[in-house]
């Protein structure tokens, strides 16, 4: 998996899966994913996308569950926010930093403001930038949710386990005294960050649509203005992963947990377990040069480990923990030989900065809406959910 795309709400997955090619549905420890495909210009990804529900904690375990599962290389938080400084409904918003308001200490005299900032990927930041100047994103809303004055901000997003639907709350007033430069709030942000704290090779962002002013909530979400926000975050998002250089943003060193499961994630799709334990080739299909020389570092062990486990591969109840254990499996051997890590991070480099062939680039009501510059009007169709 490439891209993790999280969001709080099914309003917000149903409205960001539109946007994926044929997506599948995957379970991984009892939870279900879908992962489809996405045409970018220079990369042809794999996106996972999965709705966690609100507050932090669900998404930070969410986010921790996804990385132990499927290792992406970005996790991106999107749905609808409340708006707090200078935006206006329609708006988007890419969070600079989270902050989470309900940090704090309970004292006698009230509670004590701690602040818990955390900042997302400065790199993503600085290139959603292009994306704002550009103002191609647009073209990826359907007419009749787009909000043809809708600007992009950037700024710290604030995020706490309360639904705060007036300005005379306490809560905001906390924001003014003690986080006075947060541009929107909602519920998830500090949750994501925090989730990240310890995997410097994966990138985070969030990327929201404001759907209310914090003022009159109610009426703003009649009006249909949740929608409409979560299709301009969409929008956005997947007009800066279509021009994004997708593989000069992986970091390659890797510590061996890491580098592992990258390596199973790239021989995945075509291995079948089901033939490591026989002479033929494993692989449903001729494997690229570079994928070859990968498999040919690894192999060794992995044929050898696969010789006592013939019954469990013809399991496919157990394929998953098999996975899980191939991964460890080469974790382990990754971590006593200095040679085969370095060896294995300079082949993985080669492979991802080889240009995936794909053709799929498409403009029609009824088939897939993947290029920039694109314009629907009428029977709008995103994606294949076939």
């Amino acid at each position: 998996m490439d891209v993790l795309l999280l969001t709080p709400t099914q309003k917000e997955y149903d409205i960001v899966r539109q946007y994926l090619i044929h997506p599948k549905s995957v379970s991984y420890l009892g939870e279900y994913y879908e992962i489809g495909e996405f045409a970018g210009l220079k990369h042809h990804y794999k996106i996972g996308i999965r709705e966690t529900g609100p507050k932090i904690a669900p998404v930070a375990l969410a986010t921790q569950k996804a990385i132990q599962g499927f290792q992406p290389s970005l996790i991106i938080l999107t749905g609808i926010t409340g708006g707090v400084k200078d935006v206006t409904l329609g708006d988007v918003v890419v969070g600079t930093k989270a902050y989470g308001y309900e940090s704090g200490k309970e004292t006698s005299t009230g509670t004590v403001s701690r602040s818990s900032s955390l900042p997302y990927d400065k790199e993503l930041i600085e290139f959603a930038k292009t994306i704002r100047r550009a103002n191609n994103w647009k073209n990826r809303v359907p007419d009749q949710f787009l909000v043809p004055d809708s600007t992009v901000y950037f700024g710290p997003i604030a995020s706490g386990d309360k639904v705060i639907a007036s300005k005379d709350s306490p809560v905001y007033k906390t924001l003014q005294q003690s986080y006075n430069d947060t541009t929107s709030l909602e519920m998830e942000a500090i949750g994501l960050a925090e989730a990240l704290q310890p995997y410097k090779n994966i990138r985070g962002m969030n990327i929201r649509g404001v759907s209310d002013l914090l003022d009159h909530k109610e009426q703003s979400d009649g009006q249909g203005w949740q929608e409409k926000a979560v299709y301009q975050a969409a929008g956005f998002l997947f007009e800066l992963l279509y021009q994004l250089d997708f593989n000069n943003l992986k970091i390659y060193a890797m510590d061996p947990k890491t580098l592992a499961a990258q390596v199973i994630e790239l021989l995945k799709p075509g291995l079948q377990l089901s033939k490591l334990f026989t002479d033929k080739s494993p692989f449903n299909e001729k494997l690229p040069e570079t994928t070859q020389k990968i498999w040919d570092k690894v192999r060794p062990e992995i044929i050898k480990w696969a010789e006592n486990s013939e019954e469990d591969l013809l399991d496919k109840d157990l394929h998953e923990e098999i996975w899980m254990s191939l991964r460890g499996l080469l974790r382990k051997q990754i971590k006593t030989n200095e040679k085969l890590k370095q060896n294995l991070e300079t082949l993985l480099q080669k492979s991802a900065s080889e240009k995936p062939s794909t053709n799929v680039q498409i403009i029609d009501s009824k088939n897939v809406i993947q290029g920039s510059d694109i314009k629907v009007g009428g029977d709008f169709h995103l994606g294949d959910n076939g």
